[in-house]
C-alpha cells in the first residue's frame, strides 16, 4: 500500500523513527520542528537530557539498522563502536559481580546530539522527506468525520492534506491539548516516578582499564538504590553518569559527584573520578514513568497517532525510549502496509503504540514500583524467577542471554521459560571475585 502525505510533528529519535519507516510508502513526508535546524551535532533546546549518556542495546541496534542502514557506519567515524555486553564490560548486577561470557548483545554508547545528528542527515537525505524548523505546530485540523488531516501553526498558517499526523512531541505531550480542543477529551495517565536524579561528567580519555574491559556498569546494590557506569563516547571522550532517587540524588558538581560515588557498590568509579579532567557536568532530574491512557478514550480521531515519549516515556536509567521509538516506528509501518488507514484505523495504530512498548512498561514499573513500597529487594514469584535468572546469568551464558533478550528488547520474555534456562536453574553459583578492573588495581 501507498499513502499520500505524512505529517511529522517533532524531529527527535521518534519522528526520525517515524520519516524513515513511512518514507519509502508514502508520496510525502513532513517533518514540523519548531528549534531551528542543528548545525553539526549540537544540543537542542527540546532535549534537556542531551547531556546525559545514552545508549542503545541491542533490540534498539537492530531497529535503527532497519530504519537508517549504515548508521554504525557513520558512527564509526566518530569512533563510536558497539561494545560486547558481556564481554566488553566490567558489570556489577544486584547480586555481584559478572563473569566475563560470551553472547551477542550488543551496547552503543555515544552523546545524544552526535546520534541524533547522524540519523537527521540520513532521514534528510530521503528524496520525499521535507523539514521545516522554526515552525511550531499550535493544535489539528480534522474534517467533521473527526478524521485529522492537518495541523494548525503558530504563524496562523495551515499544513493540510495529510492521511497521517503523528505526534512526536517528546515529554511536552503536546497532542494531550490538541485532543482536548478537539472535543475529544483528555487522558488519564499512570505514573511511576521515583524521583530520580542524573548527573553525568563528560572528560577526555584515555581511560586506564585493565584489558579486556571497554567499560564499567554498577548496577545497585542490596544496600543502596545508587547506580553508575562510565562508557566510551566519540572523539576519545567518556561519560560517566551517576543515578539515585527517593531523596537519594546525586548533586549536579564534580566534587558531589565523586562523593556520591563512594556510596555505590564498589569505590571503582570515584577512583577514575580521581584522575579525571571534567569537560562538563550535567544533572537532570526525570518524570519517571508516565504513559498516556489514549486507548480509554470513547473516541479517537483516524489519521492521528502519538508515538514516542509523547505516549510514553520511562525512567531513562533503563535505556529503553530510544529502542521503543524505533520499534514502534517499525511496527505502525507493517500494520499500515497490511491493513491501511480507513475508518477505524488510528484507534488500532494507537493501541499497537501501547503493546509495542508493553515489555519495556512493565519492566520499568516493575523495578521502580518495588522502590517506593520500599519492598525493591523482596519481590513477588514473578520478580523472584526473573531475579534467580538474572543471577544465574552472571556464570551461565543461556541465562544471560535470555535475560538481556528481555532487558534489552530483542526477544520475547518466553526466553526465560526455554529448556536451556530451566535446566540450568539448580545450578550452584559460586562466589565470583571482583575482578582487575582498572591498571593499577590489584591483583584480586
Amino acid at each position: 500500500m501507498r499513502i499520500g502525505k505524512v505529517f511529522v510533528v517533532g524531529s527527535g529519535i521518534a519522528g526520525l523513527s517515524l520519516a524513515a519507516a513511512m518514507s519509502p510508502h508514502a508520496g510525502e513526508v513532513i517533518v514540523v520542528e519548531r528549534d531551528a535546524e542543528p548545525e553539526g551535532p549540537r544540543r537542542r533546546p527540546g532535549v534537556p537530557h542531551a547531556a546525559l549518556t545514552h545508549t542503545l542495546m541491542e533490540g534498539g541496534l537492530r531497529a535503527f539498522s532497519e530504519l537508517f542502514g549504515d548508521f554504525l557506519g557513520d558512527l564509526a567515524e566518530d569512533g563510536v563502536v558497539p561494545l560486547s555486553m558481556s564481554a566488553d564490560l566490567a558489570w556489577w548486577t544486584y547480586h555481584g559481580w559478572a563473569h566475563r561470557l560470551d553472547n551477542a548483545h550488543r551496547l552503543l554508547s555515544c552523546s545524544r546530539p552526535l546520534l541524533e545528528w547522524r540519523i537527521r542527515r540520513i532521514v534528510a537525505a530521503l528524496p520525499n522527506v521535507e523539514f521545516r524548523y522554526h515552525t511550531r505546530v499550535t493544535g489539528l485540523l480534522a474534517r467533521g468525520d473527526a478524521r485529522v488531516h492537518g495541523v494548525r501553526t503558530a504563524d496562523g498558517g495551515e499544513l493540510t492534506g495529510a492521511d497521517l499526523v503523528v505526534d512526536a512531541t517528546g515529554r511536552h505531550a503536546r497532542g494531550v491539548t490538541w485532543l482536548k480542543e478537539l472535543g475529544i477529551g483528555e487522558p488519564e495517565s499512570t505514573v511511576v516516578d521515583i524521583g530520580s536524579g542524573h548527573t553525568s561528567v563528560r572528560f577526555h580519555g584515555p581511560l586506564a582499564l585493565a584489558d579486556p574491559w571497554r567499560g564499567i556498569v554498577l548496577q545497585s546494590a542490596p544496600h543502596t538504590s545508587r547506580r553508575g557506569q562510565v562508557l566510551p563516547i566519540e572523539n576519545g571522550e567518556w561519560l560517566l553518569t551517576v543515578v539515585g532517587c527517593l531523596g537519594d540524588r546525586p548533586p549536579a558538581d564534580f566534587e558531589g559527584v565523586r562523593e556520591f560515588s563512594a556510596g555505590l557498590a564498589d569505590p571503582v568509579l570515584g577512583r577514575v573520578l580521581e584522575a579525571v579532567d571534567p569537560i562538563e557536568v550535567a544533572g537532570f532530574r526525570p518524570t519517571g514513568n508516565r504513559r498516556f491512557e489514549f486507548d480509554a478514550l470513547p473516541v479517537w480521531p483516524d489519521g492521528f497517532v502519538v508515538v514516542g515519549d509523547a505516549a510514553c516515556h520511562f525512567n531513562p536509567v533503563y535505556a529503553q525510549g530510544m529502542t521503543v521509538a524505533a520499534q514502534t516506528a517499525l511496527s505502525l509501518r507493517d500494520m499500515i502496509l497490511r491493513a491501511g488507514l480507513g475508518p477505524g484505523s488510528g484507534r488500532a495504530l494507537q493501541a499497537r503504540v501501547t503493546s509495542a512498548g508493553e515489555v519495556a512498561w512493565l519492566t520499568a514499573t516493575g523495578v521502580d514500583q518495588g522502590l517506593l513500597a520500599g519492598d525493591a529487594h523482596r519481590p513477588d514469584l514473578r520478580g523472584r524467577y526473573l531475579q534467580r535468572v538474572m543471577n544465574l546469568g552472571r556464570v551461565d551464558a543461556g541465562a544471560q542471554a535470555a535475560a538481556l533478550d528481555l532487558l534489552t528488547l530483542c526477544g520475547s520474555p518466553s526466553a526465560l521459560f526455554g529448556p536451556r534456562v530451566l535446566r540450568a536453574l539448580p545450578r550452584r553459583i559460586p562466589a565470583i571475585p571482583r575482578p582487575r578492573i582498572l591498571k593499577d588495581d590489584g591483583d584480586d
